[in-house]
């Protein structure tokens, strides 16, 4: 039986979907970091999570990159075989519990400003056609 137990903070923007048999499904990069050290420096930890069902949904609500969370569940590791046929390894975390490392509001707060972010991102793009300098110049 293995248990992971880790506080950190989501590193990418999660991505919600669901199974083939219609269970909800969140994944995203968790970072924590860690006692070992290399150099000067602590080392840390990246893993996929991955939840399933109801929680889910919860935290696809709420969570944003860069939120702080507390999360368990089991490491597992699965294979593959690439394009060239090498065999490759990727390591998950199944989580089971979870808990927010701010406040609700906070979190909610974190998620609308990182969406709103994101859409000014998409819209500050020249149109297509258009050159870059008369862009500049408006």
């Amino acid at each position: 039986m293995n248990n992971y137990i880790a506080t950190g903070r989501v590193a990418t923007t999660p991505k919600f979907g669901t199974t083939q048999n219609g269970t909800s499904k969140l994944t995203f990069t968790f970072i924590a970091g860690s006692r070992i050290k290399e150099g000067e420096n602590y080392l840390s930890f990246s893993v996929q999570a991955v939840i399933y069902g109801k929680p889910a949904e919860t935290l696809y609500d709420t969570l944003s990159k860069g939120s702080p969370l507390s999360l368990a569940g089991d490491l597992g590791t699965r294979s593959y075989e690439d394009e060239n046929g090498e065999k490759k390894y990727f390591t998950f975390l199944l989580v089971d519990k979870y808990d927010y490392g701010e406040s609700l509001e906070m979190a909610l707060m974190r998620k609308n400003k990182n969406q709103k972010a994101l859409n000014e991102e998409e819209q500050n793009f020249p149109p297509v056609g258009r050159d870059m300098d008369d862009y500049i110049n408006e």
